[in-house]
């Protein structure tokens, strides 16, 4: 894209200046010529010689005060040791195979680098002075194609035992290793690299391995890198792959990280406190992002394209594989979790949005109380706030008492004032049950199935039309000294029943559970059987309220309502 001044006496429209990389070449070129000339002048002299036109061309470019020695000089090749860029970088050697016969073209072929030590922050101090006035030597190619052009004529470049430090404000890091990088094929260039890591995080050392290769064509860009840190705490991998057309690109990445014993991630994170497990993040565009190899790469247009994308052309899948974390504010509403395992398609990321069918499966949700062996199927949906989705529950399973907790399809929406469904109880311990509802003095055996309905709104919890069903026979206890005082002047027959509850053998029993959204809650009881002490087994039909810790009965209720939209909310990218 060119743009052009309307004023006619612009002297950019009279003499243009040259590109800065004609510079540069003329340069490069001329002190070859000289370092030519040098080689065929004798043996005495050339390497001074060379020494002092390679230190003119540096300071040309506006690398000012470089030293360095030519300790080899010949048609083929040149080598320079104690290489000296300001006080921040050092090269202990750098050695250039040549062609002459490739000028006036860039007779360099290949670059080998040794010993390279630098302090990061002044190292960009000091090459910000590159092509003087602390310019840029180079700008940056208006176009992938364009860079494309340019690294043509890059020869290959090895870097070895490369040393950077890098401490803007208390321990640093350290990055060592080795690179190489080259033409690949026609309009190809290619990226090597095995590189380590160490540094203080939280007052720990630790150690990463960083290894991996990358390459650009006019047709594609990949990546493939792995990291692990040296304890084997964390291994990870990392593929992309960019498909380049003239005016569109479209993206897919995998990344893959194994968390062994991340007690590093629990000092990053809290919420991430014993975090273990296996996570596959996958990134894909289903449809071409605007951005090719002739897209301007200005910030405007970038940002543009980049934009478009989120909102509508980005697709992320998320595997989990028998991962655990425990949370004390974040995460699932303040739990520990045990072998969760999910495979999540986000079709959109802002809002997120996900089609139907997506699965979270867990051993165990541990908060207030246990869940264990959860399922949930669901999908992101609409909801009432813009940017945060709504949970549309498929199917939702649960072990909890020694039976199942269920939730009938609804949708839980956390931007709405009130949400509401069904817990579908199925072989719920009837002993754990009452132990639960604080009811003192109350115990039996049995199993119960029904249904909980369940209104949450803010923090207030309400059950209405709530009934629980013995499915068989079992036995209830009420040894309650409070009772028996408060029923004592019900006369011969409450206290018979009082008796008969002692060890009732039940043949049918229901609770009915009632709890407003502000005030007490109740149980009342229906039974009918008998106490084989009592009466030689005279058979007792039973109606009582039970009074207790109904509220707790609901915040339970209330907590499995809403883990499947917690747990979902810790897996969603923030």
């Amino acid at each position: 894209m060119t743009s052009h001044d309307d004023n006619a006496d612009s002297p950019s429209d009279i003499l243009p200046h040259p590109p800065r990389r004609r510079r540069w070449t003329r340069w490069v070129v001329g002190a070859f010529v000289v370092l030519a000339i040098a080689v065929a002048a004798g043996a005495y002299w050339r390497l001074p010689l060379a020494g002092a036109v390679l230190r003119v061309v540096l300071e040309r470019a506006g690398l000012d005060g470089v030293t360095l020695t030519v300790d080899a000089l010949s048609p083929s090749r040149i080598r320079l040791t104690d290489v000296r860029v300001g006080a921040d970088i050092a090269i202990a050697s750098a050695e250039a195979g040549l062609d002459l016969a490739r000028l006036p073209g860039n007779p360099v072929t290949s670059v080998v680098i040794d010993g390279v030590e630098a302090d990061v922050a002044g190292a960009m101090k000091t090459l910000q002075q590159f092509s003087g006035n602390g310019r840029p030597a180079v700008t940056p190619p208006p176009t992938i194609r364009g860079w494309l052009d340019r690294a043509e004529g890059i020869p290959p470049v090895t870097v070895k035992n490369l040393s950077l430090r890098y401490a803007p404000a208390g321990p640093g890091i350290a990055l060592t290793g080795s690179a190489e990088s080259g033409p690949n094929g026609a309009g190809a260039y290619a990226v090597r690299f095995a590189l380590r890591l160490a540094g203080e995080i939280q007052g720990e050392k630790r150690e990463v391995v960083v290894d991996g290769t990358a390459g650009v064509s006019e047709e594609v860009a990949i990546a493939d890198v792995r990291a692990k840190t040296e304890d084997g705490t964390v291994d990870g991998m990392a593929t992309g792959r960019i498909e380049l057309a003239s005016d569109n690109t479209t993206i897919r990445g995998t990344a893959r990280v194994d968390l062994r014993d991340a007690k590093i991630l629990a000092k990053l994170s809290p919420w991430l406190q014993g975090a273990a497990g296996r996570v596959e993040v996958t990134v894909q565009t289903p449809t071409p992002v605007a951005i090719g190899l002739d897209t301007p790469l200005d910030t405007p247009t970038l940002a543009a394209a980049l934009q478009r994308a989120v909102s509508g052309g980005v697709r992320l899948d998320v595997k989990i594989e028998d991962a655990s974390f425990g949370s004390g504010s974040q995460g699932a509403g303040g739990t520990t979790v045990q072998g969760l395992s999910a495979d999540i398609r986000l079709d959109r990321l802002s809002p997120p949005r996900t089609s139907p069918g997506q699965t979270i499966r867990a051993t165990q949700v541990a908060g207030g109380v246990t869940f264990e062996d959860l399922s949930l199927r669901f999908a992101l949906v609409e909801g009432v706030a813009p940017v945060l989705p709504a949970v549309r529950i498929e199917d939702f399973q649960a072990t909890f008492a020694g039976g199942q907790f269920g939730i009938a399809p609804t949708i839980i929406d956390p931007a709405a004032e009130s949400s509401e469904g069904t817990i579908a109880v199925k072989d719920v311990d009837l002993g754990a049950l009452l132990a639960l509802a604080g009811l003192e003095g109350v115990s039996g055996t049995g199993r119960l199935n029904g249904a909980i309905p369940i209104k949450v709104v803010k923090n207030a919890v309400g059950i209405a039309g709530g009934r629980l069903e013995a499915a068989g026979p079992g036995t209830l206890r009420i040894r309650s000294d409070a009772a028996k005082q408060a029923l004592a002047q019900g006369g011969e027959e409450v206290v018979l029943m009082l008796s008969a509850l002692e060890n009732f053998h039940y043949e049918m029993l229901t609770l009915e559970i009632e709890k407003k959204l502000t005030g007490e809650g109740r149980i009342l009881l229906r039974t009918r059987g008998q106490n084989p002490n009592v009466r030689d087994g005279q058979p007792f039909v039973i109606n009582l309220n039970l009074t207790g810790n109904v509220d707790r009965l609901a915040v339970v209720a209330a907590q499995a309502f809403q883990l499947p939209a917690a747990l979902i909310r810790s897996m969603l990218p923030k």
